[in-house]
């Protein structure tokens, strides 16, 4: 494959959108794969425009060597860390910007869009682990138009939510797997 014949600017970009578009319509899932889908396309994405735009540049030249010039050695650490933390805090910034975007965007659905309600019940928790936490996802089962839909559910402590409890929600007559909770079900 020819390297050339790659438009870094058009790649990147691409990775990008499809990354923020992954993001903003399908967050609401709570899906370890599409999350990790998404950041991968983000970082890729991230990672052409960065290489395009510091093509030529103090932060792509070759390393300057302390011995030889202590103050082209500084210039250059100095400004390639600002290169790469400007970048780094840019693109969380928009993974954030675009995460809160598609919170308002299932927030405004459930509020403004077709909406029926059903009754809902918490099949089993889910433990996901991290480096430095714990995770757990109360995840809710119901039946929409004779289809089965089982949804994680954040929350933020353990024991928010127990196995067997019933409760009633609104979902999106649209995305069926797309809800609210509405209030607990004795």
């Amino acid at each position: 494959m020819n390297m050339d014949k790659i438009n870094f600017w058009a790649l990147g970009l691409c990775l990008l959108f499809a990354g923020g578009a992954i993001t903003y319509l399908y967050s609401y899932k709570h899906s370890e794969v599409i999350d990790i889908i998404s950041y991968l396309f983000f970082l890729g994405g991230w990672g052409c425009l960065f290489m395009k735009a510091t093509k030529g540049t103090i932060v792509d030249a070759p390393k300057i060597s302390f011995k030889i010039d202590k103050a082209g050695f500084f210039r250059q650490r100095i400004i390639s860390f600002f290169a790469y933390t400007i970048s780094v805090g840019a693109m969380l910034g928009l993974m954030f910007w675009l995460n809160d975007m598609g919170i308002k965007r299932k927030s405004n659905i459930l509020q403004s869009g077709a909406t029926d309600t059903t009754v809902a019940v918490v099949d089993h928790i889910a433990v996901r682990h991290g480096r430095n936490s714990t995770s757990y996802y109360a995840v809710f089962k119901y039946t929409v138009n004779g289809n089965l839909i089982s949804h994680p559910w954040y929350e933020p402590a353990e024991s928010d939510f127990l196995v067997g409890e019933r409760f009633e929600i609104k979902y999106s007559v649209d995305h069926p797997d797309m809800f609210m909770l509405l209030e607990k079900l004795p």
